[in-house]
C-alpha cells in the first residue's frame, strides 16, 4: 500500500471510531430523557457502526496483507479510547 492510501486509510479508520462514539453517545443521551437507562438503540447504533468499519475495510484490504487488519483495529479503538479519556477529563 503506498504511503498516501495508507494514510488516508488510517484516517478514515480513526473518523469511523470517532463517529461510532458521537453517534453512541448522542442516541444514548437523546433516549435516555425518555425511557430507561437500558436501551437497545443505543447498541444498534453501535452495532452499525462496526458493520460499516468492517464493510469499508474489507473493501479496501481485499488484496492487501493481514497486518493492516490489525492497524485498522487498532486505529478505530485508540480513536474510541481517546475520545473516552478526554470526555471523562
Amino acid at each position: 500500500m503506498n504511503p498516501g492510501k495508507h494514510s488516508f486509510f488510517i484516517l478514515v479508520n480513526v473518523s469511523i471510531g470517532l463517529t461510532t462514539c458521537l453517534v453512541y453517545l448522542y442516541t444514548w443521551m437523546s433516549l435516555s430523557i425518555e425511557k430507561p437507562l437500558w436501551l437497545f438503540g443505543p447498541l444498534i447504533n453501535l452495532t452499525f457502526c462496526m458493520s460499516v468499519f468492517v464493510f469499508y475495510n474489507f473493501m479496501v484490504l481485499r488484496k492487501e496483507e493481514r497486518k493492516y487488519w490489525t492497524q485498522a483495529i487498532f486505529s478505530c479503538l485508540a480513536a474510541i479510547f481517546f475520545f473516552a479519556f478526554f470526555l471523562s477529563r
